[in-house]
């Protein structure tokens, strides 16, 4: 398993968003959707990051994934 340096702690209104996000059964992912990552990703690990929608999956939304699931188990 991955484990990544968070530098903040997510907070309730983001990890309700992600909870929302992974638990759908969406297949798709809107430039929207994308956007709000970035900026819970930013916020949690306190980095501005750039990516393309094809390197979103790797640089945000894997990531992300591992700390929601963290949040989770541990809540």
């Amino acid at each position: 398993m991955k484990y990544f340096l968070m530098v903040n702690k997510i907070s309730r209104e983001d990890f309700l968003y992600l909870d929302n996000y992974y638990t759908s059964r969406n297949n798709t992912v809107t430039a929207e959707v994308q956007q709000e990552m970035v900026v819970i990703y930013e916020k949690v690990f306190n980095e501005k990051i750039s990516c393309t929608p094809c390197s979103f999956k790797s640089k945000v939304h894997d990531k992300l994934n591992i700390i929601y699931k963290e949040y989770k188990s541990n809540k």
